[in-house]
């Protein structure tokens, strides 16, 4: 639900500023995606959509099952 609110902030934000306040406000988001996605925690991220809910498992088993499948694969 914050995540919402924070959308539509940004929307009206947008919507009533200049063009120097809407360069400020990309850099900005794009640093915040930069800083979430560098710390690992993207995953904790999507898995609050209801599309990516346990991603972080099926991953998580992934990686569990990769020993098995490299006799498999020629990497």
């Amino acid at each position: 639900m914050s995540v919402l609110l924070g959308i539509g902030v940004l929307f009206i934000v947008w919507e009533f500023s200049n063009r120097m306040f809407r360069i400020a406000i990309v850099l900005t988001v794009i640093c915040l995606c930069a800083s979430q996605f560098s710390a690992g925690t993207h995953l904790v991220v999507l898995e609050q959509f209801s599309l990516f809910q346990g991603a972080g498992d099926m991953l998580h088993a992934a990686e569990q099952s990769l020993p098995e499948w490299k006799q498999f694969i020629d990497f």
